[in-house]
């Protein structure tokens, strides 16, 4: 299914709404890309509220790829957003996930990346970096405060190859 909006700031502007609640109609939009039926039940999941969403699988199976684009859609769809991503090793953080959302980002139409600042741990809204970023922490036994301090009215704590 090909969506019919228009990609540009203006229009995106005007869709976030309806993305805000469609995660899947926003990865069809702004990334030409179609989940499977999986990777769609879980941003279904995510985008109605539900807590605790877990997806256990095996490799290569798109895990990484929908945990992108959910950290992605929460930051552009909420005002105030904060999206916190961690896996058990900083190699899993920065070979793996944080490239792979680097990478769905700069396959969005040119005019939309504009609005996207990309660092090396982080990608931030550049109309408010303060208030609407991803961050990348790892997150460790030893280290059970990594997650803490994280505030905002809508945050998203993803957990890649959780344990």
């Amino acid at each position: 299914m090909e969506p019919t909006l228009s990609v540009n700031q203006h229009e995106f502007q005007k869709a976030i709404q309806r993305f805000r609640t469609d995660p899947v109609l926003f990865v069809q939009t702004m990334f030409k890309a179609e989940p499977d039926p999986r990777q769609a039940a879980i941003m279904n999941a995510v985008a109605s509220g539900a807590r605790g969403v877990a997806a256990k699988s095996g490799h290569g199976v798109g895990k990484t790829t929908t945990l992108s684009w959910l950290a992605i859609w929460w930051i552009s769809v909420f005002y105030k957003a904060k999206a916190v991503v961690t896996a058990p090793t900083s190699g899993q953080l920065n070979d793996a996930l944080l490239p792979e959302m680097k990478a769905w980002i700069r396959q969005m139409p040119e005019d939309i990346q504009e609005l996207y600042n990309i660092k090396q741990d982080r990608v931030e809204l550049v109309a408010c970096p303060d208030l609407n970023f991803i961050s990348a922490k790892t997150s460790r036994a030893e280290q059970p405060d990594a997650m803490q301090g994280v505030h905002a009215d809508h945050v998203l704590l993803i957990g890649d190859e959780a344990s």
